[in-house]
């Protein structure tokens, strides 16, 4: 299974983070939402805020599956198997 993590802190979730993890859908089996903790940043949001959102916009779609992660992104990855990020550019 070809899985992806797309990361961020997704404050709040945006049609530009949708469109994203949409056109990974269309190249991966599945895609992992990893919704970050930064604790520089003053979120808007807090995160089970943040996370209810993504889970609410994909509730029908069974490949995404989002997660929560602090520190850093690369071991979040190596933790989990991971090997493919993707990023959005604005």
């Amino acid at each position: 299974m070809k899985t992806c993590v797309f990361a961020g802190t997704f404050d709040p979730i945006t049609t530009g983070h949708e469109y994203v993890i949409k056109k990974c859908l269309t190249v991966f089996d599945k895609v992992v939402v990893a919704v970050g903790d930064n604790k520089a940043k003053s979120p808007l949001f807090s995160e089970s805020e943040r996370i209810s959102l993504i889970e609410k916009t994909f509730e029908n779609e069974p490949r995404v599956e989002v997660k929560r992660f602090d520190g850093m992104l690369v071991d979040f990855m190596k933790e989990n198997g991971y090997q493919i990020n993707v990023r959005g550019l604005r």
